[in-house]
């Protein structure tokens, strides 16, 4: 899976033409809320939609030029490539899981006729973690190898950091991995100032 998500991210990031990207997301979410199907969508924002986002305020905007660059809600949500969700990448990830001895819950399984089937998540309990841990794992390390080869900047001819995040900036609540240091430990020094001090709720 790992050769595969590179190589994959490589030739997307590859064809971005925006002069004004600051950051990449690498957003990890569960298809279906299925804990044993992981996603990760890859995007990015730019520093003209921050300032968009600043000069056309509503009730529901940024309160500072910080939180409208670090917080996600405020970005593009582009989604320029999702893998794990279906097609081959989704079956590439389940047979990386299936390589590692975790067990799968189907998403046809997990929701009945109406409803989410609570019963059905919990027999597959124990490997939630496992998975996550796992997943986000081997996106960091892609993400790292990116940094410390220079790729990004050999694209856009400066640094950028890579984000991987949920929806909240706190912790993968599934194997308590925190956001922050995470992402500290892919980026480096490459990691805005801006980022730290947005995720410890500083601004």
């Amino acid at each position: 899976m790992k050769a595969a998500l590179k190589q994959q991210i490589q030739e997307c990031i590859n064809k971005w033409t925006e002069e004004d990207i600051y950051a990449i997301s690498f957003y990890i979410y569960y298809a279906a809320d299925n804990p044993t199907h992981p996603v990760l969508k890859i995007g990015y924002n730019t520093e003209s939609n921050c300032k968009k986002q600043l000069e056309e305020p509503t009730a529901w905007g940024p309160a500072s030029s910080i939180e409208a660059k670090w917080n996600y809600a405020f970005w593009l949500h582009n989604e320029e490539l999702v893998f794990g969700y279906d097609g081959e990448t989704k079956r590439i990830v389940e047979a990386w899981l299936d390589g590692l001895g975790y067990r799968r819950l189907q998403d046809s399984e997990l929701w009945g006729e109406h409803s989410f089937d609570e019963d059905v998540l919990s027999l597959y309990e124990d490997d939630f973690g496992k998975v996550t841990c796992a997943f986000i794992r081997t996106v960091a390390e892609v993400a790292k190898g990116f940094q410390e080869a220079g790729f990004l900047k050999d694209v856009f001819h400066k640094e950028i950091p890579i984000i991987i995040h949920d929806l909240e900036y706190s912790e993968f609540q599934e194997c308590s991995i925190k956001v922050l240091d995470l992402n500290m430990e892919v980026n480096g020094s490459i990691l805005p100032v801006d980022f730290i001090r947005f995720c410890n709720g500083e601004v």
